[in-house]
């Protein structure tokens, strides 16, 4: 195997152009994905009793590790990003736009699950534009569903960085606090 990841449920591996994954309690190994194009895969994660594999078809010495373009199930949802992670219920997918930087901030991102899963079902390559959030973010985390702890405004150091709290569903953002470059969860 060329490439190998642990999930929590699976062992991850690529064999020639094929994804497959075999389950940590035994059992026969299934495809994820034989997309020859798969350069990098971004995340994994169970959704609808399957895995489902977040991949780039950038290879990482373009941009860097974890960066490039995305893609779930087919349909691209980012351009040159990072970091696209689903919400803890699957419904959302967010991610870092244009964060192919030096520091990589990006234009923090979502879109619905259920936008990619039509545009699959109706045979389109990408999805519609997806909801803009926060500006030059460098770290974000859902604490709540819809809701969301972001580093913004931090295309370089300075007391213009800030931790805002975003509300998706009221499309709303709220100041928490200014000089702030990161935070830890506890």
């Amino acid at each position: 195997p060329t490439l190998t990841i642990f999930t929590d449920a699976s062992f991850v591996y690529r064999s020639a152009q094929t994804l497959r994954a075999t389950p940590l309690a035994g059992g026969p190994a299934r495809t994820l994905s034989d997309d020859p194009q798969l350069a990098q895969v971004l995340t994994i994660k169970a959704l609808d009793g399957a895995e489902r594999v977040v991949y780039s078809t950038d290879p990482a010495a373009r941009f860097g590790v974890g960066i490039g373009d995305g893609w779930l199930d087919g349909v691209r949802f980012m351009d040159r990003g990072r970091l696209p992670r689903f919400s803890a219920d699957g419904a959302r997918l967010r991610w870092l736009e244009h964060a192919a930087t030096s520091d990589g901030v990006g234009e923090l991102r979502m879109a619905p699950r259920a936008a990619i899963d039509s545009a699959k079902q109706s045979g389109a390559q990408s999805i519609d534009a997806p909801l803009r959030l926060a500006l030059n973010v460098r770290q974000f985390t859902e604490i709540a569903p819809g809701k969301l702890l972001a580093i913004a405004n931090a295309a370089y150091r300075g007391p213009q960085n800030r931790l805002i709290l975003i509300d998706e569903d009221r499309r709303e953002a709220r100041w928490v606090v200014d000089s702030a470059r990161s935070y830890t969860l506890v």
